[in-house]
């Protein structure tokens, strides 16, 4: 691409502001034929014609259908199946349900036991939703909570609750709580 002119044989040319439809005053040149022919440069320089590479730039165009990512945070999934907590210290399982890639974007949670009147009875564990693992079993989150030291009624409802740490959605799962206490033995 240049703004002299060049005359020579097997050489074509196209004017910038035909193909912009501008007042480009530049002329882009390329060889007519497959044929080998020398250039302007070292001794040793010979072209060997036109190839896609040189006669061809693409154009792309991207369309969004929105200005925001469709990237959904993961979710976890408790996985645990025995739903009666019989000591302070409750193991628990969970699965990060798909891994992180475009679409599944990585998720902190904060998991938690609490009463039926939304009261805390274990702390806050926090779990950072980020594997990237394909294989499900290499997804799966082990650890154990551990149950404030109480009196526990047997009779009321307890949740095990998955709370997502940046919008603030949560599942619960209903527990019974049957703790044995020292009352609950005949010495």
């Amino acid at each position: 691409m240049t703004d002299r002119e060049i005359n020579e044989p097997g050489v074509g040319k196209q004017r910038l502001a035909d193909i912009l439809n501008n007042d480009d005053q530049r002329v882009v040149y390329y060889p007519q034929t497959a044929n080998v022919f020398k250039s302007a440069g070292s001794v040793n320089y010979v072209h060997g014609g036109a190839s896609l590479q040189e006669m061809l730039v693409p154009l792309l165009e991207v369309k969004t259908t929105s200005n925001r990512s469709q990237a959904v945070d993961v979710e976890l999934q408790l996985m645990s199946t025995n739903r009666n907590i019989t000591s302070l210290e409750v193991p628990i399982r969970l699965l990060q349900a798909k891994p992180i890639d475009s679409i599944y974007r990585p998720t902190t949670y904060k998991v938690y036991f609490q009463n039926s009147n939304g009261e805390l009875i274990s702390a806050k564990t926090t779990i950072n939703a980020n594997l990237t693992a394909v294989k499900v079993e290499d997804r799966m989150i082990d650890f154990s909570i551990n149950l404030i030291d109480k009196q526990y009624d047997k009779s009321s409802k307890y949740y095990f609750v998955i709370e997502n740490a940046n919008t603030g959605d949560v599942s619960k799962t209903e527990y019974s709580m049957d703790i044995a206490t020292f009352g609950d033995f005949d010495f």
